[in-house]
């Protein structure tokens, strides 16, 4: 006699039914030997998966028994003729990757077809290509630059600016190769280019989806016969167009008129050396061969000051949700400035109001300030009411806000939408991002370089960049340094802010006050840091570049003014000792 079924530890999405109701009342079952009774199991869900349960039939004094029940949801049935799913099995056997092919420098290589001009036009010229020597690119061609570096970097401590720009210079050309180095670990042998003739040819790439590699427009790419010997002449192609799994590809003419269907290439990924472009020019730029007097009045080194650094007392300090504030020398007291709060932006934090009344202040200029905290305590918040009342109580402020990366650029301009209006505001986005990539809301409020024409974000013109009604350019930091070349007016800018200051490497910050005038003329400096975030993450991982890792605080460059009538310190775990010390960034 069957009593009862029902499920051990129900799954609320699974449900039993019979026709005698033994699932739904429990209404014994008579069941003789050989005969069976059927009981459907149902399930009903809002989305696909595997479901487990234990159905437990219950014979009443004979006992129970348990048995295991799967089922396994792919779509649902009332969808009325849905299509299946796509299948996500693997489409291919598992392949390791083969070694990555060795670079002949000496090699030849056929040039291709770029994109369309992104309409940059250099009116401040960088002075060189800042390549790599070819004593460091040997070292890493060989395998053996993790034992080699450290000869190559100044003795420390660094006693003068010459030796901090060479230190400086050098990691960067380090850490070129180093990206050059890893992006190889993506070549690719025997693969076929797809298209047709005189148009783009496509290539197939795995992990593209998920930026394994990483590919923009503009990139290149460099091919050769499958059949070709090592150290044989090179195709270079352009990226045109980024798909979800294939990238579009222009080379030369005569390329694409002897290219067969079905031949088989060895494909060698390159890096876009924009990045390490600039910022080895904002290095240059500041060395004394630059600058007829010396180098740039603003940069200082940590081990060339002599000031004394208050010591610190926790009662002496200004806490308020992690907010810290404290005098480095006595001054006169700043005067109060009211801070009216705008649409969409309230502090009742003391610490918060306290900085943006120093923003705010007229003895602000040139004195940098920064904002430090850990995440999450309003430090971003800060700066954004900070710009929106520069922007309100200044009439002639002219705004560049800064950031390391697009994503907290974007987050920058969406934030300060919300009590400004779109027409004084300009985010300047690089030529290689998709405009996908963009927040749809952020792009859709037109303060973009989009250029309809071009299909692409276009660097705007000198004139566009002195409209009147343009008080606020947000844009990266690498895209400031842009900027300055393009044509932006030295001391152009009133103020100058760069958020998430710590995740970015020294030469980047450089990026972002390039055009800064003398210091008895520079803007208003403001820097948002973190302090579980003293510095970015580096590709290369010998012994000999610990030192960068810590550098954003160990040697940062600000203006000399921070060490002199620097009203802000921050509170800084340093890495030698379980101490709390009070340290200037410098």
């Amino acid at each position: 006699m069957l009593c009862a079924v029902s499920q051990l530890k129900p799954v609320f999405q699974v449900t039993l039914s019979d026709i005698q109701g033994v699932t739904l009342h429990g209404r014994p079952v008579a069941l003789p030997p050989g005969k069976s009774y059927t009981v459907s199991a149902h399930i009903l869900s809002d989305h696909i998966g595997v479901f487990r349960t234990v159905v437990v039939l219950d014979f009443g004094p004979h006992g129970m028994i348990g048995r295991g029940l799967t089922i396994r949801y792919e779509r649902d049935e009332n969808s009325g003729g849905a299509p299946p799913l796509p299948d996500i099995r693997p489409k291919e056997p598992f392949k390791p990757r083969a070694e990555r092919m060795k670079v002949v420098r000496s090699a030849d290589v056929e040039e291709g077809v770029p994109p369309p001009s992104s309409g940059f036009k250099f009116i401040r010229r960088p002075y060189g290509s800042y390549k790599p020597p070819a004593k460091l690119m040997d070292l890493f061609d060989a395998g053996r630059a993790n034992g080699s570096l450290a000869s190559l970097l100044p003795r420390e401590p660094i006693q003068n600016i010459p030796a901090y720009i060479e230190k400086m210079v050098t990691l960067l050309h380090i850490e070129e190769l180093q990206h050059e180095l890893e992006v190889r670990m993506y070549d690719m042998q025997e693969a076929e280019l797809k298209g047709n003739r005189g148009q783009y040819l496509s290539l197939e790439v795995a992990g593209l989806a998920e930026g394994r590699p990483s590919v923009l427009k503009g990139d290149a790419i460099f091919v050769r016969p499958a059949t070709s010997l090592e150290g044989s002449k090179e195709c270079k192609g352009y990226v045109h167009a980024v798909q979800k799994e294939t990238i579009d590809l222009k080379f030369s003419p005569r390329f694409h008129g002897s290219w067969i269907q079905g031949s088989k290439y060895h494909v060698r990924f390159g890096i876009n050396r924009s990045s390490f472009y600039f910022m080895q020019d904002a290095l240059h730029r500041i060395a004394p061969s630059y600058h007829s007097t010396g180098p740039h009045q603003a940069l200082i080194l940590p081990s060339l000051y002599t000031g004394a650094v208050t010591p610190i007392n926790d009662h002496d300090m200004f806490h308020v949700n992690s907010m810290q504030f404290k005098e480095l020398h006595p001054s006169p007291p700043l005067p109060a400035v009211p801070v009216n709060q705008v649409g969409g932006c309230s502090f009742p934090n003391a610490a918060q109001q306290a900085a943006i009344s120093a923003v705010l202040s007229p003895s602000t200029s040139p004195l940098p300030r920064v904002i430090f905290g850990p995440p999450g305590t309003g430090k971003t918040s800060t700066l954004v009411e900070a710009i929106i009342q520069v922007l309100r109580t200044q009439p002639d402020a002219r705004v560049l806000a800064c950031a390391p990366s697009n994503s907290a650029a974007d987050l920058l301009a969406s934030r300060v939408l919300q009590s400004r209006p779109p027409s004084e505001m300009l985010r300047l986005v690089a030529y290689s991002r998709p405009k996908e990539d963009m927040p749809v809301k952020l792009f859709n409020s037109g303060v973009t370089n989009w250029d309809h024409q071009a299909n692409a974000f276009a660097m705007p013109s000198e004139a566009d960049l002195r409209r009147p009604k343009t008080r606020i350019i947000v844009c990266t930091c690498l895209m400031a340094a842009k900027l300055w070349c393009a044509g932006a007016p030295e001391g152009f800018f009133s103020h100058i802010f760069v958020d998430e200051a710590g995740h970015a490497e020294e030469p980047l910050l450089m990026c972002a006050w390039l055009g800064t005038p003398a210091p008895q003329e520079a803007p208003g400096w403001f820097w948002q840091v973190i302090p579980c975030n003293l510095g970015p993450s580096f590709c290369h991982a010998s012994q000999e570049r610990k030192a960068w890792a810590a550098a954003p605080w160990s040697a940062l460059c600000l203006l000399n003014q921070l060490t002199q009538w620097g009203q802000l310190l921050v509170k800084v775990r340093m890495q030698s000792s379980n101490q709390w010390a009070l340290t200037s960034p410098s």
